[in-house]
């Protein structure tokens, strides 16, 4: 695992932040501690399939994925968020979006991430978006089972064969498939076909 660790006198509040480059880690480190000063302690990571570990073990209020659909490919981030989810983890999640896919926020919002935003990222910005508001609306989360299907579904499986991945009834997936649906507000499983090929060929490049 490959993380920084930075401690700016006695912190109040602690931040995850996902970003593989480190030319722009060093530009949201001096935004945060420009606007947060010694009340803020920043744990930085390179790595996506470490995200669940790295969280669990240092406790984070707040989880900024700074570089999705770009440098932190979905379908690996949506695994670790899954692992969040099933480990009831409380924390704030933002994600700075590079990408704007045909119901991808929703997608990301129904594994658990609270606030999605995307444009220009100055200091504001991320002072508004790194803290949780009380009265935002929380968003429909995925089961764990509806998570696990939705994974499958995305990656291309049909339902017949992700019940026997699953060793479920076909009709139990099937209905996982049409409750997550109505959850990411697609009409029909092409929808979340057409957004896993979408997401398949970006990490292919």
């Amino acid at each position: 695992m490959s993380f920084l660790m930075e401690n700016t006198g006695t912190p109040v509040r602690s931040i995850l932040v996902l970003e593989p480059y480190d030319i722009t880690w060093l530009g949201i480190q001096q935004m945060l501690h420009s606007t947060l000063g010694n009340r803020v302690s920043l744990i930085r990571l390179h790595d996506t399939d470490q995200l669940a570990e790295t969280a669990m073990r240092h406790q984070p209020e707040v989880i900024l994925l700074s570089a999705v659909g770009h440098r932190t490919e979905v379908l690996p981030l949506l695994q670790q968020l899954a692992l969040l989810l099933r480990a009831h983890k409380k924390v704030h999640i933002a994600a700075y979006l590079r990408k704007d896919l045909p119901h991808l926020a929703d997608l990301l919002q129904a594994f658990g991430v609270n606030t999605l935003f995307k444009g220009p990222m100055d200091e504001a910005v991320l002072a508004h978006y790194l803290v949780p508001h009380g009265k935002a609306c929380q968003p429909v989360l995925l089961t764990h089972q509806e998570c696990n299907v939705a994974q499958a579904l995305l990656t291309g499986k049909s339902v017949t064969r992700v019940a026997q991945l699953m060793h479920k009834d076909i009709r139990t997936i099937s209905a996982h498939k049409q409750a997550l649906l109505g959850k990411l507000n697609m009409a029909s499983r092409g929808e979340l076909q057409v957004l896993g090929g979408r997401l398949m060929a970006d990490e292919a490049r």
